[in-house]
C-alpha cells in the first residue's frame, strides 16, 4: 500500500525517531513506528512529532487512554475519523491487549475508487451530500477534494438525527459498504500492534477502527492534534475529539 510506511525504531533515540518521521510522513498517509518507547510521559512524545508534522502548540492536542477494545466497539465496519478538523492522529501501544483484534485502517482515496468501481452512486453522493455531525460542526460531504487529495469525515454514531431521509439513506449505505469493504480487505491495512508500536496518520485522510474483540485489558495511548493549516482553513470550530 503506498500510503502506509513504516519506521523500524530498533532501540533508536526518541530524538532520532522523531527527526525521521518529517520526510517519511510527507509521502504517507500512515506511518507506523515498531519497537519504540515513548520517553516519560507519552504527551511528551506527541507534542514533539506533533512539531514535526506541522503541529505548532500544545493548542488542539488532546490525549486519552484507551484500556482494553469490546467487540461493539471493535465491529467490522465501525471505521472512523476522530473529528471533523483534527488532521494528525497518534497511537502508541504501551501495553496490547490479550488475543484477538486487530486496528484497520484504510484512506479516503482506496475508499472513493473502490465506491467509483463498484458503486458509483454512492461515490457521487459521497462527495455531494453534506452531513453534519457534531453540534458545533458545519455540515460537509463526507468525501470531498483538497487539491490532489482525498479527504474524509466520517463517524456513524455521530450523524445527527433530523438531517432528512438522504442524510439517513447515505450513512446506511456508508456503513453498509464500509462492513463489506473490511470483510474483503481490498486496501485495508489490518495491523496488530504490539508494545512500542506507534501509528501516526493523516486524521482527516484516513479512517481507523477495530476487527473482532481484543481479550485481556491493553492500554492505547491516542493524541489528535490540528496542524496549523488546518486551523486557519476551519479558525472558528470548537477543538472536540470524538475518539
Amino acid at each position: 500500500m503506498d500510503w502506509l510506511s513504516t519506521i523500524k525504531a530498533g532501540g533508536a533515540r526518541p530524538q532520532s525517531v522523531i527527526a525521521a518521521l518529517g520526510p517519511v510522513f510527507a509521502a504517507a498517509k500512515l506511518v507506523r513506528i515498531t519497537g519504540f518507547t515513548a520517553p516519560g510521559d507519552p504527551l511528551l512524545f506527541w507534542r514533539q512529532a506533533g512539531a514535526v508534522l506541522g503541529d505548532t502548540a500544545e493548542k488542539g492536542s488532546a490525549l486519552s487512554t484507551e484500556a482494553g477494545w469490546t467487540a461493539e466497539r471493535a465491529a467490522p465496519g465501525h471505521m472512523h475519523t476522530a473529528s471533523t478538523h483534527a488532521d494528525l492522529g497518534i497511537f502508541y501501544v504501551e501495553r496490547p491487549a490479550g488475543e484477538g483484534g486487530e486496528r484497520l485502517f484504510v484512506d479516503a482515496e482506496t475508499i472513493a475508487r473502490r465506491a467509483a468501481a463498484i458503486h458509483p452512486d454512492l461515490r457521487a453522493r459521497l462527495f455531494t451530500t453534506p452531513v453534519r455531525f457534531f453540534d458545533a460542526e458545519p455540515s460537509q460531504p463526507i468525501l470531498r477534494e483538497a487539491g490532489n487529495r482525498v479527504k474524509i469525515c466520517w463517524n456513524g454514531p455521530s450523524v445527527l438525527p433530523g438531517q432528512g431521509e438522504d442524510v439517513v439513506q447515505l450513512a446506511d449505505d456508508f456503513r453498509l459498504f464500509l462492513r463489506e469493504m473490511v470483510e474483503a480487505s481490498p486496501g485495508v491495512a489490518a495491523l496488530r500492534l504490539a508494545a512500542g508500536d506507534a501509528i501516526i496518520f493523516r486524521n482527516d485522510e484516513v479512517l481507523h477502527g477495530g476487527h473482532g474483540s481484543l481479550a485481556g485489558a491493553g492500554v492505547l495511548w491516542k493524541a489528535y492534534f490540528v496542524s496549523p493549516a488546518a486551523r486557519a482553513a476551519a479558525p472558528s470550530q470548537r477543538e472536540t475529539v470524538a475518539a
